[in-house]
C-alpha cells in the first residue's frame, strides 16, 4: 500500500524516516495506528500517520 506524504517530516530518532511533502511512501504496516513501519527510497523506518493521506493530494 501506497500513502502521499501531505506535510514534510523532520526523524528526530534513528528509527524514523524524513520525507517532504507529496513524498511517495510505501506502507509496509500499519504499526500501533499513530506510526507506519514504511520504505521510502530504500530506506526502511517508521512515519506518523497523521502525515500521510490514502488519496491523491488536492
Amino acid at each position: 500500500m501506497e500513502a502521499t506524504a501531505i506535510y514534510d517530516y523532520s526523524a528526530s530518532h534513528a528509527d524514523e524516516l524524513s520525507f517532504h511533502v507529496n513524498d511517495i511512501i510505501k506502507i509496509l504496516n500499519e504499526g500501533d495506528g499513530q506510526w507506519y513501519n514504511a520504505e521510502l527510497n530504500g530506506k526502511l523506518g517508521i512515519v506518523p500517520a497523521n502525515y500521510l493521506t490514502f488519496e491523491p493530494p488536492k
